[in-house]
């Protein structure tokens, strides 16, 4: 019988906490639950957490309301060059921070058999503490998400000091999990890697936990009734694109009594996106708001159509997944990762638009709303996708993967560096 593991689930991005909403905190639950049910040990060194201990916080992840003088925002007026910079710059000392306190998690808990590293840009508490404890590490990287975040980060430390950072992270780490099949080889390139061990470990949902509330009604909240809706659930960062989804509902004007597009969640520039709806006269666009995790179920419900207006190339969002465990088709960019997903390719270039191209957005959008107008219907391709997705997406299978990927690095570690536990390794 293979042994368990004492793993330390290591996610040293201070913004990060257990039980926070949105995908972060969806997967690091999943992830640690998965493991913990398939008999091993996890100890939990999460950054915010960390720092927060004995602090009551909030589980929410809402944007920071910014001080204001005489009506006038004051962070507004301070350029975001030099905002990035000082946020980047005191992340170093929190750097150290969380790695004094991660050590100490060490030395009260035990030391592990192996880390997994879900990677924190500024970070390198993982390699660190590796070193001096010679400790097998496995990291996590969403690949190229450091070149999606370039817009709310500084350039000097973008561009010299958190890529190097991340380029040593990953060269010296002992394995690699990605999030989706075709990740595989980006990552190998993306970070120039000379060996294979990079493991598929997919993303995945929990479909219990998206619960429908019976005391909700949108359509009267939002008066949606009769209206097709297509809608975005998530936060708002930037790679997201989000502004690309309103020039879309710019050119969908005339459809404005049929349909809505709503956008469920926040982010730092919402202010700027509800100026361009009002500005552009876009009454169909509906911000809700940041909604609580208990009754986000009940807005992909009510979505008739999912939107991702952009995502990193080589990865499908989580929130793909749960518009699908909905019943609900989803347009997204056209990316090769969201091929698997389609039966053939007419349906996949029916449901799938050119990047950044808002035109083509709109007719996506005008197309399938024409099909249901016409009397066709949505539902054999959504029942086809759900099924897909619960066959293959669900957390148990992603828990396997993970903890197969983990029991392999042990056994690299163990045959090739003189360390590691032996837990044994299934073929698969």
């Amino acid at each position: 019988m293979p042994e368990s593991m004492k793993i330390l689930f290591l996610a040293p991005d201070n913004t990060l906490r257990y039980n926070q909403t949105g995908g972060a905190g969806t997967h690091i639950r999943a992830s640690v639950t998965h493991l913990r049910n398939l008999g091993h040990e996890v100890v939990l060194a999460i950054g915010g957490d960390l720092r927060n201990e004995g602090k009551t916080v909030s589980s929410t992840n809402a944007p920071t309301k910014q001080k204001k003088n005489g009506g006038v925002k004051i962070n507004a007026l301070v350029p975001d060059e030099l905002k990035f910079l000082y946020r980047d710059y005191k992340k170093k000392e929190i750097n150290e921070e969380v790695y004094r306190l991660a050590k100490n998690k060490i030395e009260k808990e035990g030391v592990p058999d192996i880390i997994y590293e879900r990677s924190g840009y500024g970070f390198n508490v993982g390699m660190r503490l590796a070193a001096e404890y010679d400790i097998p590490r496995c990291m996590e990287t969403d690949v190229i998400m450091l070149d999606l975040i370039k817009p709310e980060t500084s350039y000097l430390y973008n561009n010299w000091i958190y890529r190097s950072m991340e380029r040593k992270k990953y060269q010296s780490a002992d394995s690699i999990t990605v999030q989706s099949e075709y990740s595989i080889q980006v990552a190998k390139e993306y970070w120039n890697l000379d060996h294979n061990r990079v493991y598929n470990k997919d993303l995945g949902i929990t479909p219990k936990n998206l619960a429908v509330s019976p005391d909700l009604d949108l359509n009267e909240e939002y008066n949606l009734k009769g209206k097709t809706v297509f809608g975005f659930v998530g936060i708002f960062m930037r790679y997201q694109n989000i502004p690309i989804l309103l020039k879309a509902a710019e050119q969908l004007k005339d459809l404005a009594d049929e349909i809505s597009i709503m956008l469920v969640g926040s982010g730092r520039d919402i202010e700027e996106y509800k100026s361009y709806v009002k500005e552009k006269g876009l009454e169909h666009v509906i911000f809700t708001g940041l909604v609580d995790k208990s009754v986000v179920g009940s807005y992909y419900d009510r979505i008739d159509v999912g939107v991702i207006p952009d995502c990193a190339f080589h990865m499908y969002p989580v929130k793909y997944l749960e518009f699908a465990v909905f019943g609900k088709t989803v347009i997204t960019p056209r990316y090769e990762v969201f091929r698997r997903f389609y039966e053939n390719d007419e349906t996949y270039e029916q449901y799938t638009f050119q990047p950044q191209d808002s035109q083509m957005l709109a007719q996506r959008i005008r197309g399938v709303y024409n099909h249901v107008k016409e009397g066709g219907s949505l539902s054999n391709e959504a029942a086809r996708l759900k099924n897909f997705v619960l066959e293959n997406h669900t957390w148990a299978k992603c828990g396997e993967r993970l903890e197969f990927a983990l029991k392999k690095t042990l056994e690299h570690c163990r045959e090739n560096k003189g360390r590691g536990k032996d837990v044994g390794v299934a073929n698969k």
